[in-house]
């Protein structure tokens, strides 16, 4: 179920625990590439390594695969992008 994944990565990221973040988010991938929680979840991971650069590919990657995405998400991928 998507919502363990998530709320794992998210509590992992809570503690501090990047490493089992990154590997949660590896699982994820496998399973969700279509979901924009995948990507959110990602871009939040991203963001509390303070990865800028890879922040933008991100961006980018989404931006080139065509998920669907909620107004929710479009919010928060419009903050990063400015």
């Amino acid at each position: 179920n998507i919502n363990d994944y998530v709320r794992s990565v998210e509590n992992d990221l809570k503690r501090g625990q990047f490493t089992l973040a990154s590997e949660t988010l590896r699982k994820m991938k496998e399973l969700y590439s279509e979901n924009e929680e995948y990507y959110l979840l990602r871009l939040q991971y991203l963001a509390s390594l303070g990865r800028g650069e890879d922040i933008k590919k991100l961006l980018i990657e989404i931006d080139d695969s065509h998920i669907f995405l909620s107004s929710k998400a479009k919010e928060v991928l419009a903050f990063w992008e400015n």
